[in-house]
């Protein structure tokens, strides 16, 4: 049996961005996004303080009650250098380690907002995304847990 390539794996993970602000040659610029990944959404969490126990189900009750605004710098600074994956974006001004990347502070307000919430509603994040997960979760269904693993360990060998 033949490994996963890279670009198996990250087919549906990764997403293009149309950006409103146009460039020098009259075009949008065009980025790439990609789900959260587990480090950054453990800094979220931590960030946005939230309990330990939240899930799926209590997640939109548990984000209400926080005052993300108060938060968004932090947010923005965790969520965007974690998720555009092209081009690479940094928090802090270019450097010698990432000479060609962009600075959060090089995008324009339009499209910092238009990458922040492209985002949110890729990962499911938004209020619509939070309703079709807990409406998904309410449905009845099988085992699913250990047998469909065991399955797909099987699979592997």
């Amino acid at each position: 049996m033949e490994y996963t390539t890279a670009e198996e794996y990250l087919a549906g993970k990764i997403e293009k961005v149309v950006l409103p602000s146009t460039t020098a040659s009259g075009k949008h610029p065009v980025f790439i996004i990609r789900k959260i990944p587990p480090k950054a959404a453990l800094e979220l969490a931590s960030l946005l303080e939230l309990p330990e126990d939240v899930d799926l189900e209590n997640i939109n009750e548990a984000l209400s009650s926080i005052d993300v605004k108060e938060k968004l710098p932090e947010l923005i600074d965790i969520i965007i250098p974690a998720c555009v994956v092209k081009p690479r974006i940094k928090k802090e001004k270019k450097n010698e380690e990432c000479p060609k990347c962009l600075c959060i502070d090089d995008l324009e307000i339009e499209d910092l907002v238009a990458l922040f919430e492209e985002i949110l509603e890729f990962n499911g994040l938004t209020a619509q995304g939070i309703k079709k997960r807990q409406k998904f979760r309410r449905k009845p269904s099988g085992s699913i847990g250990r047998s469909s693993r065991s399955k797909n360990r099987k699979a592997a060998d």
